[in-house]
């Protein structure tokens, strides 16, 4: 019976320790959506524009990603900062360039992402929605 008893019992363990799944940004933390993204995005005031972002963790806010050439502003002058919790992105209120902007979005995986936002310049409000898929 103690003959039995051992290898019933590796026979088990075997069976009952399964491989994690992948996982697909579920906690949505900065470190998984670094990197280089293509933005397709639709403008209500400037139609529809392709061009490329670069996502980096905030330097001192670990829950804080930042993005470079934000709006399609230029790389060095338009940084968005945007919050990350779970699956989800805030885009809180902030001026970038001379545009107020904010909203929100969803991390659908690790290569992309979908984000709603407004930018105001004092000329009118622009409705945006984009679509990231990174690159690298």
């Amino acid at each position: 019976m103690k003959k039995l008893i051992f290898p019933f019992l590796l026979l088990i363990s075997l069976f009952s320790c399964q491989k994690d799944e992948e996982n697909n940004n579920s906690s949505g933390s900065a470190i998984s959506i670094n990197g280089t993204w293509v933005c397709e995005e639709s403008s209500q005031l400037l139609g529809n524009s392709i061009y490329s972002v670069n996502i980096s963790p905030h330097s001192s806010i670990t829950n804080r990603v930042v993005m470079d050439n934000f709006y399609n502003l230029g790389v060095q002058i338009s940084n968005a900062q945007i919050d990350v919790s779970g699956n989800n992105l805030t885009l809180f209120s902030q001026n970038i360039n001379g545009f107020d902007v904010n909203g929100s979005g969803t991390i659908v995986n690790n290569s992309k992402i979908n984000l709603s936002y407004t930018a105001e310049d004092g000329s009118g409000i622009d409705n945006v929605t984009a679509v990231f898929t990174k690159t690298n």
